[in-house]
């Protein structure tokens, strides 16, 4: 969290969107970059400590989704082939159309959608440096 916040100092209060991967989010951390007007979007660990009892317990089959409000922050969870787990405090649970790399139509939560769009870039550049190690 302390990462976070120095990278993005001097970016706060001005309503920009931050992607993170489940390693930096949690619900307090994106109620705390909510205060300071920076939205959040990204996967979620299972196990953090203020996750919604009915989020992590929600059995679900391929394709459903469930989510929960509270403070502005949406924690969801979709089961695609494995279940997915994510918070925004931007979008909602909606439902949109996504075309896959294989130009395959999925439908998918706009959270998701909007994580693996900006995403991807990230992805490849650590994929990238993990041959070079």
């Amino acid at each position: 969290m302390k990462i976070v916040m120095q990278l993005m100092n001097g970016f706060f209060d001005k309503g920009h969107s931050l992607f993170m991967d489940n390693f930096y989010n949690s619900f307090l951390f994106s109620s705390k970059l909510l205060r300071r007007l920076t939205y959040t979007t990204g996967t979620l660990r299972n196990n953090r400590k203020h996750n919604p009892k009915p989020i992590n317990s929600a059995q679900l089959s391929v394709g459903e989704t469930v989510a929960n409000y509270a403070e502005s922050v949406m924690i969801g969870k979709w089961k695609d082939k494995r279940t997915v787990t994510y918070i925004s405090t931007r979008f909602d649970n909606e439902m949109v159309t996504y075309r896959n790399k294989r130009k395959q139509q999925k439908i998918i939560p706009k959270p998701l959608m909007q994580y693996n769009a900006h995403m991807k870039g990230v992805d490849r550049l650590d994929q990238m440096m993990s041959y070079q190690m």
